[in-house]
């Protein structure tokens, strides 16, 4: 009898990952759990898919060239740690960040999803990203068609 491959816990968040990348809301939901708890502190804590299908969708509609750099990932058993960078555009503003995640992960779903980031080194990111837009916009005006 032929064994079922399974994936340790640690491939199924780096899946997760690669699925958020590339705005993949049904890849990513894949890989959790129905009841799953996500909470993106420092906003409120959602709890199911359904919810979780909702913030990412509304995700991938407002960002658009998405990267995540994962520095560093450790697993201990069902629970796996990352550290990350994420960038990406809102419209004209790019934005990118650090953010620390924690993961359970049971019988291959994710069941729990945990971020931090630091709310000030976001808006900070925002902020500059508004002003470089507003650079490059101002530029174009003082050129000719």
């Amino acid at each position: 009898m032929a064994q079922l491959a399974t994936r340790g816990e640690a491939d199924v968040v780096r899946a997760l990952i690669t699925a958020l990348q590339r705005a993949d809301v049904e890849a990513a939901l894949d890989l959790v759990h129905d009841d799953v708890v996500f909470h993106p502190y420092p906003l409120p804590q959602m709890r199911g898919k359904p919810a979780v299908a909702r913030q990412l969708a509304l995700i991938a509609l407002l960002v658009k060239n998405i990267s995540i750099g994962t520095h560093n990932i450790a697993s201990n058993g069902h629970v796996v740690l990352t550290e990350r960078t994420h960038s990406f555009d809102v419209g004209p503003v790019p934005i990118e960040f650090w953010t620390w995640g924690t993961f359970e992960v049971v019988d291959g779903r994710i069941t729990l999803w945990r971020e931090r980031l630091d709310i000030a080194e976001l808006s900070f990111s925002a902020l500059k990203g508004i002003a470089q837009a507003s650079l490059q916009i101002e530029s174009r005006r003082g050129q000719t068609p």
